[in-house]
C-alpha cells in the first residue's frame, strides 16, 4: 500500500504544479507484479495521463492485457519488441493504447512504418521510443511526419549540454517543445565531425 501512494503522490504533485492542460506520461520501467501494475494503473486513473509505460515486463503479452482489461489509464509499451511480427499480439489483443517502437532496434525506418500501419488498423497511436543523438531524432520526425497515427516522439538528452552542437545548424533543433520538419535535401540536418570526435569514446568507437 505504501508503495502505491508513494508513485500516487508522485503523480499528483506533477499533475497539481503543472495543471490539468499538460500531458503526462509516466515510465514505470517494468518493475511490477500483474497485481502492482494493476493497482498502480487504478490508482493513477484521476490524473488523465497520457499513457503509462512498460507496466509489466515485456515477455508476456497475456499479463499486459490483464493489466490493459482492468484500467481505464491508457498503457504503453513496445521498445524491447523486434520486427513487426512480435507486436501482432500487442496490437491485436489490445493490450496497449500507445505502441512505442525503437525504430533503431525493432528492424529500422521501413520495419517501424510497418508497425505504425498495423497500429492504425486498430486506431492506436505510434509513439517512438528514440534515445538517438540529433540525426537519429530527425529519421524519426520523417518518419513521425509521414504517418497518420503518429503522437509524439520521445526525446532523451536534456541532461547533454552537447547534443545540439553535434548538428551544425543556428538554432536548437527542439524549440518549445517542437520539432520543424525540413525541407533541405536528406533529413534536413548536417552532422558537425569536429564535435563528435570531441566526444569520441577512448576507443574511438562511440559517444561519452
Amino acid at each position: 500500500n505504501a508503495a502505491v501512494e508513494q508513485k500516487r503522490a508522485v503523480v499528483d504533485a506533477v499533475r497539481d504544479a503543472v495543471g490539468n492542460d499538460i500531458d503526462l506520461a509516466f515510465d514505470i520501467h517494468w518493475d511490477y507484479s500483474l497485481d502492482s501494475a494493476k493497482r498502480v494503473a487504478r490508482a493513477l486513473e484521476p490524473y488523465n495521463l497520457m499513457w503509462l509505460e512498460d507496466v509489466v515486463p515485456p515477455e508476456n503479452i497475456a499479463a499486459q492485457r490483464e493489466v490493459a482489461r482492468s484500467t481505464s489509464t491508457p498503457l504503453a509499451a513496445g521498445e524491447n519488441r523486434f520486427r513487426v511480427h512480435e507486436f501482432k499480439d500487442l496490437l491485436y489483443d489490445f493490450a496497449v493504447d500507445v505502441i512505442t517502437p525503437d525504430p533503431t532496434t525493432c528492424g529500422g525506418l521501413a520495419e517501424s512504418r510497418a508497425i505504425a500501419n498495423r497500429a492504425e488498423e486498430n486506431y492506436i497511436v505510434f509513439s517512438p521510443h528514440n534515445v538517438c543523438g540529433p540525426i537519429g531524432t530527425m529519421a524519426c520526425v520523417h518518419l513521425g511526419a509521414s504517418i497518420p497515427n503518429f503522437g509524439v516522439l520521445e526525446y532523451h538528452a536534456l541532461d547533454v549540454d552537447w547534443w545540439d552542437d553535434l548538428v551544425i545548424r543556428s538554432e536548437p533543433l527542439i524549440r518549445d517543445g517542437y520539432i520543424e520538419v525540413p525541407e533541405s535535401p536528406g533529413i534536413g540536418v548536417e552532422l558537425n565531425e569536429d564535435v563528435a570526435r570531441e566526444h569520441l569514446h577512448s576507443r574511438g568507437t562511440m559517444f561519452d
